[in-house]
């Protein structure tokens, strides 16, 4: 009797790193939770750039949700439901 054998996970592969120096996004797309990449990574700079402490890793998780929805609060950008609209763009974007 042919038996399959198990087949091993994936080696996880690196993590992509971000420099907070580079802009990595200059656009004003929406990012919502479960996002990945630069354009996240650029939110999440941006976060950091105002105090926020948040690991800038690419991945929007619950963790860069709850900055967002700060963020939003403290700068009264409406709606504050941690999705980064063009309104919460500008708004990270203004220093």
């Amino acid at each position: 009797m042919n038996v399959p054998k198990p087949v091993a996970p994936a080696a996880a592969t690196a993590a992509t790193t971000y420099d907070c120096g580079t802009i990595w996004y200059t656009g004003s797309a929406l990012t919502v939770r479960g996002g990945t990449g630069e354009r996240v990574a650029e939110v999440q700079c941006l976060l950091k750039l105002h105090g926020y402490r948040v690991k800038v890793d690419g991945v929007f998780g619950a963790d860069t949700h709850a900055k967002v929805v700060d963020y939003q609060r403290s700068t009264g950008t409406t709606p504050c439901d941690g999705v980064v609209t063009p309104a919460t763009w500008a708004a990270l974007r203004d220093f």
